[in-house]
């Protein structure tokens, strides 16, 4: 189902960013115990890798905003204010 306030053509869109994520991590060969740097964490396609690496049981670091350390955080990566690294 797709609210009223998002059109057609928008969430036609939305597994592109879940697509891309996916075969990143998997043209990267990203498995458990690997450590996985993804940058832009809380993105349109960085929290998805993130959610997918997290998943493979790998050691997820990513840069953010420091709004979103938190997030991140709950997604179980290990966040890095980007502007203050």
């Amino acid at each position: 189902h797709v609210p009223s306030s998002v059109t057609l053509e928008a969430a036609a869109v939305l597994p592109l960013a879940g697509q891309t994520a996916a075969q990143a991590l998997s043209k990267a060969n990203v498995s458990e115990c690997d450590r996985v740097l993804i940058l832009a964490g809380a993105g349109g396609v960085g929290h998805l890798a993130v959610q997918i690496a997290v998943a493979t049981k790998a050691e997820v670091f990513t840069t953010c905003s420091e709004r979103n350390l938190d997030y991140l955080a709950t997604l179980g990566a290990h966040a890095v204010n980007y502007q203050f690294a």
